[in-house]
């Protein structure tokens, strides 16, 4: 699930120029920091008038603290920089640019920009493969002896480092392509009747920014031979995935009484009992009842693209079944806990599994249905927008999630064969 980057900034400080509270001397005839995104862009095909500055998303909030929260870059080791994004939250671009100051450690100064390229990669990693691959290929380069950082996300990476070091007429001998995990991309295609399988990790976590590298996995998950050839989970710790409290929908649903809800839960308890009114029928088997449910799910809900965004804070409704019955959207424990509540009013046996993605640096959820006993393994989330020929999620195997960047509490979840 892509992670929620909302801003804690605290104060208001209007900035006129991109410049930390304490800016350093300009070093003489030095390029500004926008002078050399402006030779990016172009080298790039993009227009600055139809992006975004930093500044301008930031809305007069503290553009130091940003930097250093989210770049990983403290206020004395720049005192120049350009920023650069795309307007839309589906869209990944991004050209920075940073003049360093004497204070500045390179090394420092490249995992900073690497942390958060990563994150970004995170951020789409299933959700939006193509913007993720960009991510992936995007690139820092760093120009030591000129003083100058910049991070490009975007498809042309190799004319906007060229673009950077004729910017500072320097060859470029100090650049960095983006090292990232190999993540094993997901296949076009899975057979509809495949089993599946994952874990149940509920534990909530706190809403923290950009991707940290992942967590050391215990002693017990680390034993290859406990779980041979899967990633190892640790919960990522990013988004709050702690799950809705629907049993007072089902209490009301198996008494047909609704009275007694909440006005939001009566809301939800109204719109799913249409949709199953619209889907259901009493012939049909639990796979038939399954497969309308899904069907249904990834055709009417969408994700969230708040989720993306660096600016917007997510709303917690897209967590529950609420956003997706009611504005058709969510998050992936949106739909997890959308498809959940479905199949349990539809009388069919379901969990919902909390786990991670993105080599456990990413929260993520889905479900496991028991079908005649057997558990298999659905991902709406990584499904909608598809039609049934090119779902990749419905009804697989364990070994399949793990195989398509899925990582879960392997001991503690069933097993889909």
């Amino acid at each position: 699930m892509r992670r929620t980057l909302c801003l804690l900034l605290c104060a208001i400080l209007l900035l006129s120029s991109c410049s930390p509270a304490q800016p350093g001397p300009e070093p003489q005839d030095a390029p500004s920091a926008d002078q050399v995104a402006q030779a990016i862009l172009t080298a790039c095909g993009q227009d600055p008038a139809q992006l975004q500055t930093l500044e301008e998303a930031l809305d007069g909030g503290d553009l130091s603290a940003y930097v250093s929260d989210f770049y990983g870059l403290p206020s004395d080791s720049w005192d120049d920089c350009a920023v650069y994004l795309s307007e839309s939250p589906v869209n990944a671009f991004e050209v920075s640019v940073f003049r360093l100051t004497d204070q500045a450690q390179p090394a420092e100064v490249e995992a900073g920009l690497e942390a958060y390229r990563l994150g970004r990669q995170g951020d789409f990693t299933g959700y939006n493969p193509e913007q993720a691959a960009i991510v992936e290929g995007g690139a820092v380069p760093l120009s030591d002896s000129e003083g100058y950082a910049a991070l490009l996300i975007c498809e042309e990476v190799d004319a906007a480092q060229d673009a950077f070091f004729a910017a500072l007429e320097q060859p470029p001998t100090s650049s960095s392509t983006s090292p990232t995990p190999s993540v094993a991309p997901s296949p076009s295609g899975a057979p509809a009747t495949e089993p599946a399988s994952t874990p149940i990790a509920t534990q909530p976590a706190a809403n923290t920014q950009p991707a940290a590298p992942a967590p050391e996995p215990s002693p017990a998950q680390a034993d290859p031979s406990a779980w041979a050839g899967r990633v190892p989970y640790t919960d990522p710790g990013v988004d709050d995935m702690s799950l809705y409290d629907t049993s007072a929908i089902l209490a009301a649903w198996h008494s047909g009484d609704p009275s007694a809800l909440s006005d939001y839960d009566r809301a939800i308890y109204q719109r799913a009992a249409e949709v199953l009114g619209q889907l259901l029928t009493d012939s049909m088997s639990d796979f038939d009842k399954e497969l309308a449910i899904y069907g249904w799910l990834v055709a009417h809900v969408s994700y969230d693209y708040d989720h993306y965004s660096l600016f917007t804070q997510v709303s917690r409704d897209s967590y529950t079944p609420y956003n997706p019955l009611m504005e058709g959207k969510g998050v992936c424990l949106g739909f997890a806990t959308t498809f959940q509540l479905l199949m349990d009013l539809a009388g069919v046996e379901c969990i919902t599994v909390v786990g991670a993605s993105f080599d456990s640096r990413e929260d993520h959820a889905w479900n496991m249905v028991r079908l005649d006993g057997t558990w298999y393994c659905v991902d709406a989330t990584w499904d909608t927008g598809l039609p049934r020929q090119l779902w990749r999620y419905f009804n697989v195997s364990s070994d399949y999630m793990a195989q398509t960047d899925h990582q879960w509490d392997y001991p503690n979840t069933p097993e889909a064969p």
